[in-house]
């Protein structure tokens, strides 16, 4: 019997293959069902992701940890590549030390044990977007009222292996 009401919910249905976000009990909560953010069709659901990648081929040379915040409303075709993600932060892998009596700085590689501080920033502009904010969509005509719409966003989930997510 559910197999043939499946294909009516707002949740497991359409051209997308299963286990897609938009598939998912949580994309039907947060953004379909969510009376804030179904209000306009281009308010976005996002998903961040982290992980600490090197800035440079050689494996050993400079690292930091991106954060980033990918758009689940575009097509997948166009959602994982990385010119449609919007790059948050990044958290330095390193830093500097001036310890010694000879007053000379050492670089000392050391990755953070935790991104809690990043994340109180990430989730403090996340809580700013959730209440929405004025935007023009270029794609609507300039004499068009509809141009200027309140744009909300809200997190989906958060993946914590970005190299991991091209495979």
């Amino acid at each position: 019997m559910f197999d043939a009401l499946k294909e009516h919910l707002p949740f497991d249905a359409g051209e997308v293959p299963s286990g897609h976000v938009k598939r998912s009990y949580g994309w039907h909560k947060k953004v379909v069902a969510n009376p804030m953010m179904n209000v306009d069709r281009r308010n976005q659901g996002l998903v961040g992701m982290s992980d600490g990648i090197p800035m440079f081929r050689a494996k050993h040379s400079r690292s930091c940890i991106p954060v980033a915040l990918r758009n689940a409303n575009l097509p997948d075709s166009l959602g994982v590549k990385f010119r449609h993600m919007h790059l948050s932060a990044l958290y330095p892998c390193e830093y500097w030390s001036n310890t010694n009596k000879f007053n000379v700085w050492t670089r000392i590689d050391k990755k953070p044990k935790t991104l809690i501080l990043l994340l109180y920033v990430l989730t403090d502009d996340l809580l700013h977007w959730q209440d929405g904010d004025f935007v023009e969509d270029c794609s609507v005509p300039r004499n068009d009222p509809d141009r200027r719409f309140l744009l909300r966003a809200i997190l989906l989930y958060w993946c914590g292996d970005y190299p991991g997510l091209a495979e």
